[in-house]
């Protein structure tokens, strides 16, 4: 029995290695090619963008543990039936509940494993990551904007930025929707981000502008 046990782990180990690779890489991916977009096109700094992605792995994992586990049970005793070794262990006369008993083990440990990762890891984590967000913002406010898209993320004020080059701006048009009276609309040539890291606030000025009200 304990061979067998011994055995049933050792199939379980790397299709479980494996899946939780691969969802790890899957997961990230999306996520992946906006940072980088960040360091190639945005020029924000790669030590800020490698902080980031290390501290989206414990929100990954808490996904990817679970579902890993169900994958490697699943392809172990698909293989398992595949090959008709099953059948020979129950011919062996060998309980097969007694048998999975370590798989079962496997997946409690790994549970409570779990606990400390989302009640400790994956906050800290998500806060320090928000902190980071927050730092880039302030040295480099455009890098989250995109040009040609309506950017709604700044309280009653909807953006529209035809170019966008670092903190430089061109063709800025900014549109303020006012209750009860005309839309204000502000156009600009020119326009630039001003961070003022201090004070934890960044300005937008703009430059060769008019106002329509």
């Amino acid at each position: 029995m304990k061979i067998l046990r011994t055995y049933l782990l050792k199939e379980m180990l790397w299709p479980f290695i494996l899946s939780l690779a691969i969802l790890v890489f899957i997961m990230l991916m999306g996520s992946l090619v906006n940072l980088f977009n960040l360091v190639i096109n945005k020029g924000v700094s790669l030590a800020l963008v490698s902080k980031l992605i290390l501290l989206l792995i414990p929100n990954v994992l808490s996904y990817a543990i679970p579902l890993s586990i169900l994958s490697a049970t699943l392809l172990t005793i698909g293989r398992l039936a595949a090959d008709n070794e099953i059948v020979a262990i129950r011919a062996s006369g060998i309980n097969l509940y007694k048998l999975c008993f370590p798989i079962i083990v496997v997946g409690m440990v790994l549970s409570l494993a779990s606990i400390p990762l989302n009640d400790r890891l994956k906050p800290n984590a998500l806060f320090a990551s928000r902190k980071i967000i927050k730092q880039i913002g302030l040295k480099s406010p455009a890098a989250f904007l995109e040009a040609g898209t309506f950017i709604r993320t700044f309280q009653n004020y909807i953006i529209f930025i035809y170019g966008i080059h670092q903190n430089k701006l061109s063709n800025v048009r900014i549109y303020q929707p006012q209750e009860g009276r005309p839309t204000r609309t502000i156009i600009a040539n020119r326009g630039e981000f001003l961070p003022i890291p201090e004070k934890d606030i960044v300005k937008l000025k703009l430059i060769d502008g008019s106002s329509d009200e």
